[in-house]
């Protein structure tokens, strides 16, 4: 089915998500759940399901998406997992046990020079808000820049030191919440543009900054 925003749901995303919700629901049954296709409220302990994160590129046979699971405690991610079936890459992350991929302990990239850095920028930057302004400030001094399906497969990336930054416009709370997590416990920078908490409703309300935590911040789209 195609969405409003351009987006697709497939017969996939609502098995994955339903497999998921039943097992928060068996294992934790007095937590909330935010889950991308039902929605949900995020009370103080809960979780956030994004069944599959690039369903056009899943429709079209791609390899570029995942299925991401999170738990969050007062505002805060403290369990996040992305998975990559296509590649069989499992990301995960514990609050204060570090970053993982496939049970291998990762970090962040140690590059310092903007001039060879691979940004990530959300395809909405351009496709939906029009901030052109934003994809020359970044693009223009990098190496090059990386389009991807998934947002959560994006930052987990970043974590494990393929990419060296990645900046998104209004992303729900299940895009981005493994990596809030993982790309600190790697070493690196997760922030929203104005230093606001994550929104944990739901809504397409998150503007979001990560680097490898060398780069410099002084683009003027942050506050």
């Amino acid at each position: 089915e195609k969405t409003r925003d351009y987006g697709t749901v497939s017969e996939a995303d609502t098995a994955v998500e339903q497999f998921l919700k039943t097992w928060v629901r068996t294992t934790f049954p007095d937590e909330s759940i935010v889950a991308e296709e039902s929605g949900g409220e995020a009370l103080r302990i809960g979780w956030t399901i994004d069944p599959i994160d690039g369903t056009n590129f899943f429709a079209h046979g791609l390899t570029d998406w995942s299925i991401s699971l999170s738990r969050f405690v007062d505002g805060e991610v403290v369990l996040g997992i992305t998975y990559c079936p296509p590649t069989d890459e499992m990301f995960w992350a514990v609050k204060g046990s570090g970053a993982f991929v496939n049970g291998i302990k990762v970090k962040v990239s140690d590059l310092e020079n903007p001039k060879r850095e691979i940004v990530n920028l959300g395809q909405d930057i351009i496709r939906l808000y029009n901030r052109v302004d934003i994809e020359e400030e970044l693009i223009k001094e990098s190496r090059t820049h990386w389009a991807i399906g998934s947002t959560a497969l994006a930052l987990c990336k970043l974590g494990e030191g393929k990419i060296d930054l990645a900046v998104h416009m209004k992303q729900s709370i299940w895009d981005i919440a493994v990596g809030s997590l993982f790309i600190p416990e790697a070493g690196g920078r997760f922030r929203t543009w104005d230093s606001s908490p994550l929104d944990f409703s739901g809504k397409r309300a998150n503007d979001i900054y990560a680097d490898n935590g060398s780069l410099p911040q002084d683009w003027p789209f942050l506050s």
